[in-house]
């Protein structure tokens, strides 16, 4: 299931303190809300398709958690392998597997070779990012619409290729350390590293966070990192404390995104008082304390409830 957002939506900040703006169609107010009328959702991010990402997927499986996994479709052999601290050696997932290993999750693009992309000529820059979209699609047999920058590095040639090649986000790694939706899917970092000291601390006030309006834990990292910090007790932990709640969802990147997005198709006739949505997803708002369900592809008059 493919899941966006609205840009009527604005996250503004001033003297430290977050406002946020109600969308408005036609000076009609409404609360977007995420599917099943929640209001919280929590999607992971792993780069790199190390063997590792196969004990990450058995533990987020497990919890019936999602993730978006970033791969270097020119690096999925052995000649891909790479070696971190002179002892810890990840070896990348065999290609003709990819399919199979990543069937329950999205896969996103990392380029080709995981080079530094401020480095690269323009030609460069385009074969590394349409190469290893093409390759992946024809790998999982699925459309590409996500992205990793390699070591986080991106400008704004980099965006404007990969918004060509009809990507609708990218993630860097500047973590925001919050539960905001970011203004830019384009540079956002997520919300914390998998082996950030924070990560405790921002899972237990996650847990007790009651939101009138959509908030997002993203925790991005890679899977090898619970070898390097030897966190595997740790994050099964964190995870299982995230999973099974009841006012939150779990989607990947993509389908958080898609849905979000969904709401830029969204427009309000006053004078009918009739939402018309024309994207593939039923979008699911809040009106004053009423929840509502507006169809794809469809139409819903808005009566007020006395």
């Amino acid at each position: 299931m493919d899941f966006s957002f609205n840009k009527l939506t604005i996250l503004s900040s001033w003297n430290n303190i977050y406002l946020e703006v109600l969308p408005m169609l036609n000076n009609f107010q409404y609360i977007k809300l995420l599917p099943c009328f929640k209001k919280k959702v929590v999607t992971f991010s792993f780069d790199d398709g190390t063997y590792q990402d196969m004990e990450m997927i058995n533990l987020l499986d497990a919890l019936k958690l999602k993730a978006t996994f970033n791969l270097n479709s020119a690096l999925m052999n052995e000649k891909g392998s790479f070696v971190i601290n002179d002892w810890l050696v990840n070896y990348r997932i065999p290609e003709n597997i990819i399919r199979h290993v990543y069937r329950n999750h999205e896969v996103a693009a990392h380029t080709s070779h995981h080079y530094n992309l401020n480095e690269l000529t323009e030609n460069a820059l385009k074969e590394e990012i349409d190469d290893d979209l093409y390759r992946l699609s024809q790998m999982t047999k699925r459309k590409v619409i996500g992205f990793a920058y390699p070591y986080g590095i991106y400008n704004e040639q980099i965006i404007e290729r990969l918004k060509k090649c009809n990507l609708i986000y990218a993630r860097s790694t500047n973590s925001s350390y919050d539960f905001h939706l970011p203004e830019d899917w384009f540079t956002y970092g997520g919300t914390c590293n998998l082996s950030d000291s924070q990560m405790t601390m921002l899972v237990n006030r996650w847990l007790k966070l009651k939101p009138k309006t959509i908030k997002l834990f993203y925790i991005w990292g890679h899977s090898y990192e619970l070898d390097m910090f030897h966190e595997h007790e740790k994050i099964y932990h964190l995870f299982s404390k995230l999973a099974n709640q009841q006012d939150t969802w779990y989607a990947t990147n993509g389908e958080l995104i898609s849905y979000l997005n969904a709401f830029e198709k969204l427009s309000y006739d006053y004078s009918r008082h009739q939402f018309k949505n024309d994207s593939s997803y039923d979008l699911y708002i809040q009106i004053k304390q009423n929840h509502y369900i507006i169809p794809k592809k469809g139409t819903f008059v808005y009566e007020e409830k006395k």
